[in-house]
């Protein structure tokens, strides 16, 4: 218990949970999820404060599967005309806030403390990683790619984006959709058979974007990034988190 006036000095951790991998039934491998991130604070309590913990959870590879909870992106089934194959859905996010609910609650984000992003789920290809979920105030990464179309990784102040590498141009929502606060963009489903399959966007402070979904232009999903209170000192690492989130707080 902490007396009347005391402030006690709590070493918070939390660690986002991995992207879902592909799948692909004619295949022995398939894209994997990218890892979740980890972020570490000192925070101090006082006697009636109340810390509620939300913690990621892995990404799937079934078929029109949910994301991983607390804001991984859903996957939304096969490519059209494609009976084999999918990407995998985005690892859920893990946080430490002072007021309950999932990190895309406005309120709950006003109360946050630390954040960490969750992977990016993979491609139906093997070798199309999911982007790594980020920790600190880290950007999440940008999922392994054919011809650019890896999704973006989730960013301090915006979810990641569809731009191609000029930086000007987008993808078309058939190939690729934007992450957003909390939440990492679902993949989608690309308009002609025979197209290989994205991944998910991973949940976090804000989401990483889906990969693209098409014959030529496919990739996994960007992770989601991690966040640090203004004022806290916070450590973090990318991407370092297999399974599910986890959380932890010593004193």
């Amino acid at each position: 218990p902490i007396n009347s006036g005391e402030k006690i000095a709590l070493t918070l951790e939390v660690w986002g949970a991995q992207g879902g991998g592909g799948y692909n039934s004619t295949r022995e491998r398939n894209g994997i999820g990218g890892k979740g991130g980890k972020t570490t604070t000192i925070y101090k309590i006082e006697e009636k404060n109340i810390l509620y913990i939300v913690v990621g959870g892995k990404g799937n590879s079934v078929s029109s599967s949910s994301g991983g909870y607390n804001g991984g992106g859903n996957n939304e089934g096969r490519c059209y005309g494609n009976s084999t194959g999918n990407g995998g859905s985005g690892g859920g996010a893990t946080h430490i806030s002072t007021v309950n609910g999932l990190l895309s609650n406005d309120n709950v984000r006003n109360n946050i403390i630390i954040v960490a992003g969750g992977g990016g789920g993979g491609g139906e290809v093997e070798g199309y990683t999911g982007g790594y979920g980020g920790g600190k105030n880290n950007n999440g990464g940008k999922g392994i790619e054919n011809s650019s179309s890896g999704g973006n990784g989730g960013e301090q102040n915006k979810g990641g984006d569809c731009l191609k590498p000029d930086g000007k141009t987008k993808w078309e929502e058939k190939y690729c959709l934007s992450g957003s606060a909390g939440i990492g963009g679902n993949t989608t489903n690309a308009l002609k058979s025979g197209y290989w399959c994205g991944g998910a966007g991973g949940g976090g402070w804000y989401g990483g974007a889906s990969g693209g979904c098409g014959k030529a232009n496919y990739g996994a999903g960007g992770g989601g990034s991690g966040y640090c209170k203004s004022g806290l000192v916070c450590e973090g690492e990318n991407g370092v988190r297999e399974g599910n989130g986890y959380a932890k707080i010593s004193w």
